[in-house]
């Protein structure tokens, strides 16, 4: 399914979920990253850094203010906690938390995709059992939780492909955003395999096809291809009405990719 380049950035095989498992719980009792404490913010910081925003706690101030970093932010913040920031505790922290706080600290530079860490005994096939994906703003001890009761009693031995463990986080959360060439084409490739995948396992119609759909349109506009984008976007907006109803906030926020991109668009003419 994969190019050569592709799998260099992504390896199709599955991770056991007791592996998943294990780590949530590593997280929950802080023998994994036990140095790295969250705060969210509660108020706009600054035109990057809005409420809602995932902030990385550095040096304490005199003053008992922290200073702080975010992800994609090439900027630091000082924050009071309490008042300009809360404490994000281990079990709120979000899949995307894990992928940019929790995975880099369990690869090498030599193995840069979590599963190679594993044994080969330990990993499943391609793609094999639960295929999930994009689920990163969700809570990870929620998405955990969600995968137990899918897999039930047979938890233990299930497999799932879950993109923060079988693919190169540090390249696809780089902080400077500039993927070389090789990072957008295995990022296109990975996004059309699960496209592909939702539509064998939900049918064309699921509210998660249009999720993959507006992923690749995402993708496609950022390489300034704004009339395949265009169609990704229409086809998204397609379903989501169909599916959630005119007035679900995934519809109204398809509308506004269309919307953006056609001024793009326009301003480019």
């Amino acid at each position: 399914m994969f190019s050569t380049e592709a799998r260099a950035m992504i390896d199709p095989r599955s991770i056991p979920f007791r592996a998943v498992k294990n780590i949530y719980e590593g997280v929950i009792r802080g023998d994994l990253v036990p140095d790295v404490e969250l705060f969210e913010a509660t108020r706009d910081l600054s035109e990057k850094i809005t409420a809602g925003t995932t902030i990385e706690a550095l040096e304490a101030n005199d003053d008992g203010s922290r200073k702080g970093c975010v992800y994609y932010a090439d900027e630091q913040v000082t924050f009071m906690p309490g008042k300009d920031a809360k404490v994000k505790e281990r079990h709120d922290w979000a899949t995307e938390d894990i992928a940019q706080y929790v995975v880099p600290a369990l690869i090498t530079t030599d193995k840069q995709i979590y599963l190679q860490h594993l044994d080969d005994a330990d990993v499943g096939g391609e793609f094999q059992g639960t295929f999930v994906s994009q689920a990163r703003r969700t809570r990870f001890g929620d998405l955990v939780a969600a995968m137990e009761a899918h897999f039930g009693d047979k938890a233990e031995s299930a497999f799932v492909w879950l993109d923060i463990f079988s693919a190169n986080q540090l390249e696809f959360t780089r902080r400077d955003k500039s993927m070389p060439d090789e990072t957008k084409k295995a990022y296109e490739e990975y996004m059309t395999a699960a496209l592909s995948i939702r539509k064998e396992r939900l049918g064309d119609r699921h509210p998660d096809v249009a999720t993959a759909l507006n992923n690749i349109a995402t993708v496609y506009r950022a390489q300034g291809r704004y009339e395949e984008a265009l169609a990704y976007y229409e086809e998204a907006l397609s379903i989501r009405k169909d599916a959630l109803g005119d007035r679900h906030p995934d519809v109204a926020n398809s509308r506004n990719n269309m919307r953006n991109i056609r001024e793009e668009m326009q301003a480019r003419t």
